[in-house]
């Protein structure tokens, strides 16, 4: 945060997965929020902490409505096995982020 300006950081850990061929960001998945940065040691030997922090961890799973999937087959054995769209997914993954950090910020704020 020094080194940028910037007011506030975060720490996004996303647990990303696959359900009947639809993108998603699975419970567990949780963001950290630092505020309020603070100098504890001196100018000479600067001690960077935070002030304020919090923590928001999911309960629930979010789903991409799209599917993200080439082709799905049913292997003895295996059960349904899932042909990935890297490119589908990675782009799946990049749309599901922005709300779910919006999400996260406007609820550790009230």
């Amino acid at each position: 945060m020094q080194e940028t300006g910037s007011d506030i950081a975060l720490r996004v850990h996303m647990i990303v997965g696959l359900h009947k061929g639809q993108a998603t960001v699975d419970e567990g998945s949780n963001i950290q929020v630092y505020a309020g940065l603070k100098n504890w040691g001196t100018e000479a030997r600067p001690t960077w902490g935070n002030k304020v922090n919090g923590l928001l961890v999911s309960t629930k799973s979010i789903y991409r409505t799209e599917p993200v999937i080439d082709d799905k087959k049913f292997e003895a054995g295996k059960g349904n096995v899932y042909y990935v769209n890297e490119g589908d997914f990675k782009n799946a993954v990049l749309e599901i982020y922005r709300p779910y950090v919006v999400m996260a910020v406007e609820r550790l704020q009230k």
